[in-house]
């Protein structure tokens, strides 16, 4: 699916979001945003390739993840660099 469309439809990418956007999610506030833009950056090229994947971010574990999970789309093509 195209990114734009994605976005039409309200998903959020974790490799490409910036804080602000990560802050949509439910349960993300300002630290665990800033945890998975700072994670990203940190990653080998292609960023995060699963929503599983966003369990290795400290303070975000399989609960969280399966709360957003519908939330999101990954494109580890597209990953952002802060």
């Amino acid at each position: 699916m195209p990114a734009r469309a994605d976005a039409l439809l309200g998903k959020i990418d974790p490799n490409t979001a910036n804080a602000a956007s990560l802050q949509r999610l439910p349960g993300i506030g300002p630290v665990l945003a800033g945890a998975i833009v700072q994670f990203r950056s940190e990653l080998a090229p292609g960023g995060f390739v699963t929503a599983d994947s966003l369990a290795d971010v400290k303070g975000i574990g399989p609960a969280t993840v399966n709360r957003i999970r519908s939330l999101l789309v990954i494109n580890p093509q597209q990953a952002r660099r802060e």
